[in-house]
């Protein structure tokens, strides 16, 4: 991470994408063998995951796949957000 100065705003975010899995096809067994051999091959070796869900998905399955990148070995797991365009 980089900042401008001292107490300066933070103009870089160390971020590595690991997982590009659609997870509604597959089941959290499934996801969480997929998660391991994905974080395996992470040359890094930094072990990050990205979550983005849909705001509709209940919020039981969000967890189940939450404790999927856990139990695969994340290290971190990242919660992304989509920007939605201000109104007028």
């Amino acid at each position: 991470m980089q900042s401008q100065g001292r107490g300066g705003a933070i103009s870089e975010i160390n971020v590595t994408p690991m997982a590009d899995i659609m997870i509604v096809l597959l089941s959290p067994a499934e996801l969480t063998i997929r998660l391991f051999d994905r974080l395996e091959q992470d040359p890094d070796g930094a072990g990050v995951v990205q979550v983005m869900a849909d705001r509709d998905l209940p919020y039981g399955q969000v967890l189940a796949v939450l404790n999927a990148c856990r139990a695969a070995g994340a290290a971190r797991v990242a919660l992304l957000a989509r920007q939605h365009p201000r109104l007028p």
